[in-house]
């Protein structure tokens, strides 16, 4: 029988830490034993809890939406008071324009009509100075600045239909009462600087004073149809400024 061979220091060392980790291993997996998973037979979400998600995202869309639109509804709000604001005070400085442009109108047609009667009674003996022929212009404009940048901002798209057509109506036959003042202001330069043409009434040629006896007859005439459209913008001023001050609860198309 073969003598066993003895171990070396070396080899007993290996053999000692060739044994040791499968000691350590064992150690390890009694210490932490593996997990079982299973898969489950039915999904985590059933119908009802997928519908109640659904409902949840809807809802939270919902009241989103509806906080925006209502955040929006108070700044149009908001953005249609001061406009109403702008415009009633504005309208309320235009009255008081529109009673001096009606007095200055009176004045001028008074003018024409001296004006006229002095050409018709022109004589060779005449020495009235045409200075005395008085063509002066002096009308201030109505104002529409609020009105403007009502348009402008969108606000007058939230006002009532009747309020909005009572304002459009005002400052509309405002924009005509211009047009027709800047055919009066025409005829007027016209026949003024026909009328400085020379030192007196009776210096100026016949075609001259039928020329301009033409021009005062016609300036006259426009003179009329200004102060009737101004006559009609003051009234619907008026009419307009008569209700209370805008609330969202009367408008003038509830008249």
């Amino acid at each position: 029988m073969a003598p066993t061979p003895e171990l070396l220091p070396e080899n007993a060392d290996s053999h000692a830490a060739s044994a040791k980790p499968s000691s350590d291993t064992s150690n390890s997996e009694q210490a932490t034993p593996m997990l079982d998973i299973h898969v489950p037979e039915h999904s985590t979400r059933t119908w009802r809890d997928f519908f109640i998600h659904i409902a949840t995202i809807v809802i939270g869309l919902l009241i989103a939406i509806g906080l925006e639109q209502a955040v929006e509804y108070v700044h149009h709000r908001h953005q249609l008071y001061e406009a109403r604001a702008a415009i009633r005070a504005e309208l309320e400085v235009n009255t008081r324009l529109l009673d001096r442009i009606l007095a200055a109108t009176k004045t001028a047609k008074s003018a024409m009509q001296q004006n006229a009667t002095m050409l018709l009674a022109a004589d060779p003996k005449d020495a009235t100075s045409t200075s005395a022929l008085n063509y002066t212009w002096d009308i201030p404009y109505p104002r529409s600045n609020a009105w403007q940048d009502a348009k402008a901002s969108g606000a007058v798209d939230f006002m009532a239909p009747g309020e909005r057509a009572a304002a459009d109506y005002i400052y509309g036959d405002g924009d005509l009462a211009e047009t027709f003042a800047m055919a009066w202001l025409r005829s007027n330069n016209a026949a003024s600087a026909i009328a400085h043409s020379a030192p007196t009434v009776h210096e100026l040629s016949a075609a001259d004073r039928e020329e301009l006896l033409k021009l005062t007859r016609q300036t006259e005439g426009q003179i009329e149809s200004y102060n009737m459209l101004i006559n009609y913008d003051q009234d619907a001023i008026r009419h307009y400024l008569s209700f209370p001050e805008q609330s969202g609860r009367q408008t003038p198309d509830e008249d």
